[in-house]
C-alpha cells in the first residue's frame, strides 16, 4: 500500500518535471523566434526610408480605390455611374471643375471604373469623325492602350475586350484583346466639341458607346440597377486619403495588391516593403517597431503627401482639392494631368 503510494507521488513529480520542460521549451522556442524576427528587422532609419518608399508606391493603388468607390456612388445629382458603366458627361467643364485633374474645357467626357475579375468587358467603340479617344488605365494609372483617335484604330469602329490578369481564354471573332495587368481598371474618353453647336454629334457618339460584360456580348444586355447612395463614400478622394493613418493605409494597400499585382520590373522593391508588412497577403502592424519609429511613421503621411505636393506646386495638381493621380513604381514620375 505504502509502495503504491510512493509510486503515484513519483510518476505526479514526474508529469510535473515533463509539463515544466515542455513549457520551457515551448518558450525558448518562442523567444527564439522573437530574436530571428527583430534579426531581420532593418535598422531604425531603413524602416523609415523603406516605409516612404512604399507609401509612394502604394500611393497610385490607395487613391484609385477611394476614387473608384466614391466615382461609382450614385450620387443625388447623378453625376457617376456604377462599376462596368460609362458616365457620360453633358456639359462642358469649367475651370471650377476638379472632378478630374487639370480638365479639358473644349472635352466632354466619359467615364468607366471596371471591376475585370469576374469578366471581362466589351468596349464598342463607335466610328467618328471628330477627336474621340479612349484612354485605359490599370490600377496603378499606368496607361495600358490609347484607342480610337491618335490611337489604336484611330476613328474607325471596333469592339475592345478588357481582360483583366485572370483572364486567359481567347476572345470572339472581330474583336481584339487588351490585357489589364490589374483587376481595377478604368477608362477616360474625350470627346472634342468647337462650341454649342457641336455638343448633338457629341451625344450622338455617347449614346453609341456601350459597355458589356463578355458573357451578355452579341445579347440583349440590360445592366444590373445601381447599389443604394451612401453617403460615407461621398469624399473627395485626397481629402480622404490625407485622412488615413499609415496603418490603415498600408493595410488597405495589402488588401487591394493581392488583385492588383505591380508590375514584374517592381518585384524587387516589393521585396524590399514586405521587410516592414507592406505587400500582398501581409499586415503592417506598427506595434512591432520602437516608439521612436511610431512616431516618425505616425506622421510621415502628411509629409510625404506635403512633399509631393510641393513639388507639383506649379502646375497646381493640389490646388483647390484636385486630385493627385500618380502613376506605380517605385521610380515613376507623377502624372500632372489628364
Amino acid at each position: 500500500m505504502k509502495r503504491n503510494m510512493q509510486e503515484k507521488k513519483h510518476r505526479s513529480i514526474l508529469k510535473t518535471v515533463v509539463l515544466l520542460l515542455l513549457c520551457s521549451l515551448v518558450w525558448l522556442h518562442c523567444a527564439e523566434q522573437a530574436a530571428n524576427a527583430s534579426l531581420f528587422l532593418p535598422a531604425e532609419s531603413e524602416i523609415l526610408q523603406i516605409a516612404e518608399e512604399a507609401y509612394e508606391y502604394a500611393l497610385p493603388l490607395v487613391l484609385m480605390d477611394l476614387t473608384m468607390k466614391n466615382g461609382t456612388n450614385i450620387k443625388p445629382t447623378g453625376a457617376s455611374a456604377p462599376v462596368n458603366q460609362f458616365f457620360h458627361a453633358k456639359n462642358p467643364s469649367s475651370a471650377k471643375d476638379r472632378q478630374v485633374v487639370r480638365p479639358n474645357i473644349d472635352t466632354l467626357y466619359s467615364i468607366a471604373y471596371f471591376d475585370l475579375k469576374e469578366t471581362p468587358i466589351v468596349f464598342d467603340k463607335p466610328a467618328t469623325d471628330i477627336y474621340s479617344s479612349a484612354a485605359v488605365f490599370d490600377a496603378y494609372t499606368n496607361c495600358v492602350a490609347v484607342l480610337g483617335t491618335g490611337g489604336q484604330d484611330d476613328g474607325e469602329a471596333a469592339v475592345y475586350v478588357l481582360c483583366g490578369p485572370g483572364y486567359t481564354d481567347t476572345v470572339p471573332p472581330g474583336t481584339v484583346k487588351i490585357s489589364v495587368p490589374t483587376n481595377m481598371a478604368w477608362m477616360i474618353v474625350r470627346t472634342e466639341y468647337e462650341d454649342a453647336n457641336d455638343l448633338a454629334d457629341v451625344y450622338a457618339i455617347q449614346a453609341k458607346m456601350s459597355l458589356v460584360p463578355l458573357g451578355e456580348y452579341g445579347t440583349p444586355y440590360e445592366p444590373p440597377p445601381a447599389l443604394p447612395y451612401d453617403p460615407a463614400l461621398d469624399y473627395v478622394p485626397f481629402e480622404k486619403l490625407r485622412g488615413m493613418g499609415i496603418e490603415e493605409f498600408f493595410n488597405t494597400f495589402n488588401d487591394l495588391a493581392g488583385d492588383n499585382t505591380g508590375a514584374t520590373a517592381d518585384q524587387p522593391a516589393l521585396d524590399r516593403y514586405a521587410q516592414i508588412g507592406v505587400g500582398p497577403g501581409l499586415t503592417f502592424n506598427l506595434a512591432g517597431f520602437s516608439p521612436e519609429v511610431q512616431s516618425t511613421l505616425r506622421n510621415s503621411p502628411a509629409a510625404i503627401l506635403n512633399r509631393l505636393a510641393n513639388s507639383a506646386r506649379g502646375l497646381e495638381i493640389f490646388h483647390e482639392r484636385q486630385q493627385l493621380v500618380v502613376p506605380g513604381g517605385p521610380h515613376r514620375p507623377i502624372r500632372h494631368g489628364l
